[in-house]
Order: structure tokens, then sequence, then C-alpha cells
């Protein structure tokens, strides 16, 4: 109650103070001011007005240097004789509940007789808590839009509310603690979701498929965010990871082709593999210095890159040129369109999947020093054609995919350590004495 008061209140003011030490990934510092940060100015813009059933989103822009991020705020219920006289909402009658084994509580166990499409949960049954929304209680409800979770309620189990396909807005008081997996999965009509802060996971597939989800908020009790979380939620524009998170868990942002910029902040030690795969939009990725381990194929896909920055401190990868490079291994990681592989001895090898589906990737110079190039590490690429130096001693599967490159080979036959289908077009392929250099460029004898 005291939090959506005060939510309610922000929108009155014109202008918010705030400094940049906050502890949120979306913030970012600049160097404004005698301590090297900027002293924020925030101007509020209301990108969407909030009703009691409905949240809003409140925009904050800051004057001096355009950093911003935005809030999910909601009105309050204006509840007389068992109606909110705002929205029409119910205080709903006809649900189905079930009472805990110690005889103490109930639980929400499904929707009963209740057919309304905006309904607020009561607070008690046969004059007793409810404590939870039961694991189906909604599940496959076409018709319900709006619902309001009171106070007192401690947990939404495993797909309560899993392919309520009208759902749009949802109230989650902070009394919740746990919400299980797939709880909103394919609630495709969903626009925006404020997690409580007492939540220390986000579940596995809690978010799958909800392809009209815009804005999330994920509080700093986060501490896990586990596979599949918000994969496919393909309208997802903006996401703040705290620095609470430690894990971000496989296909966590699966196919959220809508991201524009990451930034991966303090405290995550581990991303696993797809976290990030097929978030066609993102042009920009940031790495904090605690991440430790990143998988393969964490941001296979993420075709329109063009910027890869890893911390300065940051002491098991950095970046160069727009490489993201493990640097005890020397393994170009992840590249982009504007990638250029180092020459000074720091990558010795091209991982697996590392420049996948980097369309505009038309061309780049694998240096002298490079030893192994892996499976795929250029498949969807833009290549026309490609130097593949003689140190180049390993070559996995398929490493262009089924694009047509042109490879002009230093050595004179293929190693022995090249896999048999390292090209799919071995016709192109022209070995050391087949081809000389006319202008600085490659040419068939």
């Amino acid at each position: 109650m005291k939090k959506t008061l005060f939510s309610t209140i922000i929108l009155a003011i014109s202008f918010l103070i705030v400094s940049c030490g906050n502890n949120q990934a979306a913030f970012s510092e600049h160097s404004n001011s005698s301590n090297g940060a900027c002293m924020h100015y925030y101007k509020t813009n209301v990108n969407k007005k909030a009703t009691c059933f409905q949240s809003g989103v409140t925009l904050y822009t800051c004057s001096k240097c355009g950093d911003s991020y935005e809030k999910i705020v909601w009105e309050e219920h204006k509840i007389t004789d068992n109606k909110c006289s705002v929205c029409d909402a119910l205080i709903a009658e006809n649900l189905e509940f079930e009472i805990s084994d110690d005889g103490k509580t109930y639980s929400v166990a499904g929707i009963g007789k209740c057919n309304s499409t905006n309904i607020i949960i009561p607070t008690e049954y046969n004059n007793m808590p409810i404590v939870s929304i039961g694991s189906n209680a909604f599940s496959k409800n076409e018709s319900l839009q709006y619902i309001t979770i009171p106070d007192g309620v401690k947990s939404i189990q495993g797909e309560a509310f899993q392919n309520c396909t009208s759902l749009i807005g949802i109230r989650i008081p902070n009394s919740v603690s746990s919400i299980g997996s797939r709880a909103f999965r394919r609630c495709s009509s969903l626009t925006n979701i404020v997690l409580p802060d007492k939540i220390k996971t986000v579940k596995s597939e809690l978010f799958e498929n909800c392809d009209s989800l815009t804005n999330v908020t994920i509080p700093n009790s986060v501490t896990i965010i586990e596979h599949s979380a918000f994969d496919g939620c393909n309208s997802l524009t903006n996401v703040t990871i705290p620095n609470s998170v430690t894990s971000i868990g496989a296909g966590a942002f699966d196919g959220c082709d809508s991201l524009l910029r990451l930034t991966i902040p303090e405290g995550v030690t581990s991303i696993e593999a797809n976290a990030f795969r097929q978030c066609d939009s993102l042009t920009h990725l940031s790495i904090s210095a605690s991440v430790k381990s990143i998988a393969d194929t964490s941001f296979n896909y993420c075709d329109s890159l063009i910027s890869i920055e890893v911390a300065d401190n940051n002491s098991t990868y950095h970046s160069y040129q727009n490489c993201l490079i493990d640097t005890k291994k020397k393994i170009l990681i992840r590249g982009c369109q504007n990638s250029t592989i180092p020459t000074d001895g720091s990558v010795t090898s091209i991982g697996a999947f590392a420049f996948t589906d980097c369309k505009n990737l038309y061309q780049i110079t694998i240096p002298d020093g490079i030893t192994s190039i892996g499976a795929y590490a250029f498949n969807g690429s833009s290549l026309n054609q490609i130097v593949i130096p003689n140190s180049v001693t390993t070559i996995g599967y398929e490493i262009f995919g089924t694009n047509i490159v042109y490879a002009y080979c230093e050595a004179t036959s293929k190693p022995d350590n090249w896999d048999s289908y390292w090209t799919w077009f071995p016709d192109k392929v022209y070995w050391g004495s087949e081809w000389e250099y006319v202008d600085g460029v490659p040419v068939k004898k």
C-alpha cells in the first residue's frame, strides 16, 4: 500500500534528483561532476497512464546527460460494497478454494463459477486468510483480463496463470515471496509486470512466450534467473538486471528480439548457454568485472551487435575492437560486424559460433598466429572470401555453414586436423600454390 501510494505521488513530481551511485544495471555513470558521475536531474514523462486495473509506465530522463529508465506504477482500487468504484472490479465470489493441511489457511484452487474478467481476490475465506494461488488455478482461462492479488498472499504456484491469453494486467503484492515455474507462461496479452521485492529466484519458463510483455521490473532480492525465464518475450524492449543477480540461466532471454542494449551488472558470475540467443535487435553489450563464466553460445544469432565491451578489471575476459575474449585460454568467444581480431597474440583460437549470424560481416582478417577455428564460426555471415593463414592447424565442422565462401589457404593441402566437412564447397578452396595476392587481394592463379 505504501509503495503504491509513493509511486502515485511520484507522478506529480516534475523533476527528480538522484546520484548515479545506485545499484541498478540500467544506470550509467557520466563525468559531469567533480566525482566523475553525473548528478542526474530526472524529468518525468507519463508514457502510459496508470489505473487501478492496469499498470502505467513513467519514463525518467536526465535533462543533463540523457540517461533514462522506466518505472511501472499503479493506482489504488477504491472499494465500496465489494466493488471498485473506478474500474468496476469485483471482490471475487464463487472461486474455488482449498484448505491447508493444518486447517488454518486457504489457497485459491480455481476460477469456480466466477465469470468476471476483472477480479480482486479476497483476503479471507471462511474467516481464514488466503495465502496462496494454487497450481493451475486460473490456467487456460481465456476471458480473464485483470486480476489483483491481495496483500497477505505468500506464493503463486507453478502454472497458476499459464495460457491466460487475455490477461493484460496483474498486481502482485510484496507479501509474495515465491512464484513457481511457468506461472505466467504464454500469457500473450500481458504487457507489464512488477515482481515483488521478496522474490529470490525468477523461475524457469516463468514468462516464456509472453510476446506482448514490454516492461519487467526485477527486484534487488533476485539472485538467480533460471532457464527460459523470458524465452520468446519478443516485445521486451528494456530489462534492468539488478546487481543482486549472480546467475543467468540457459535460454533465459532467448528470442527477446526487441532488446536494444544489455548491461550485465556487477554481481553476475555466470551466463549459461543461449542466455541471450536470437536477440536480433541487440546492438550494445557491456559485461562487468564479476563475470567468470560465459557459455560459447550465450550470444548466438545476435546479428545486430556493433559493440562489445568488458570491464577493464575483469580477470577472466576482456574485449578488444569489439571482440569478447577469454583472456587465459586466448579464445575469441564472440565477435560482431565491427570486430577486428587482435594481432598481438592475445587470441590464438576463434571459438565455435564466434561470428555466427553476423549478417553484416563482409570481411575479416585472420591474423597469423591463430591456430584453430571452431565449428560454425562464420555460419550465417556475409563473408565472400577469406584468407586462412598457415598457422591454423585445426578447423571444426562447417565453419561457413552452407554459405559459399572462397577460402584462400596458405597451407598447400588440407591439414590432418581440419574437419573433413569444414566447408560445404571444396571447389571454392584454393591451396598455397593455387592463388596469389594482386594489389593486396587474393586471386586464383
